[in-house]
Parts: structure tokens; C-alpha cells; sequence
């Protein structure tokens, strides 16, 4: 099975070629040129496709996260809570503020560029 990334780069390529095909038939040689400095551009585009997939999953992840830390929080408010339990909810959520922290820094360091395509 092809990953997304697959289909979209096969997708990219084609309409590069057909547009080459197209301008060879119009006889723009400097349309050919540009169609292929973009080809020879690949991997940027595809590095780009990565990263931006990358910062959706990330995206997802912070998102469950701060789904969880809403729950605990919606228990300590609705639930009567000894304090073993109140504790043991302030433990999980110091770690899922540590985990999102670690989501953060993650997300800041992938590369996302607007699409020129």
C-alpha cells in the first residue's frame, strides 16, 4: 500500500511532466527550463510533504493530551476525591504537561513551508 506522501509525490511528478509535455508542444523552452529546475526540486518538495505531515501527527498527539488533562481536571471538579486520589491525579497530570512540553519543542522544530505548488 502507497503512504500518502507516495500518492501526492506520484501526483506532483505527473503534473510536472504533463505541463512539460504541454509546453514542449507549444514550443516554450523557457517554460521547459523552469518545469525542469522544479523536477530537479524534488526532494525539497518532498522533505516539505514530510514535515508538514510530521507537524499534523504532532498536532494530534498535543490535541489527545490536552483531551486527557481536560478529563483529569473534569474529575477533580465533578468528583469527591480522597487525597490519594487527588495526588495520584496531579501525577498524571504533571506528566502529561511534560509530555506535551516535549510535543511542543518537537512541533518547533519541524520545518513547515507554505505549499508553492
Amino acid at each position: 500500500m502507497k503512504t500518502n506522501i507516495t500518492n501526492q509525490i506520484e501526483v506532483w511528478i505527473n503534473d510536472q511532466l504533463d505541463l512539460y509535455n504541454y509546453a514542449l508542444q507549444i514550443g516554450d523552452t523557457d517554460w521547459q527550463q523552469q518545469i525542469l529546475d522544479t523536477l530537479s526540486q524534488k526532494d525539497k518538495y518532498l522533505q516539505e510533504l514530510y514535515n508538514e505531515q510530521e507537524n499534523q501527527r504532532l498536532w494530534g498527539q498535543f490535541n489527545e493530551i490536552n483531551q486527557a488533562m481536560l478529563q483529569l481536571l473534569e474529575e477533580i471538579r465533578t468528583q469527591a476525591l480522597d487525597r490519594e486520589q487527588l495526588e495520584a491525579i496531579r501525577v498524571k497530570l504533571s506528566e502529561l504537561k511534560k509530555r506535551r512540553l516535549t510535543i511542543v519543542h518537537k512541533i518547533n522544530s519541524v520545518k513547515v513551508t507554505p505549499s508553492s505548488n
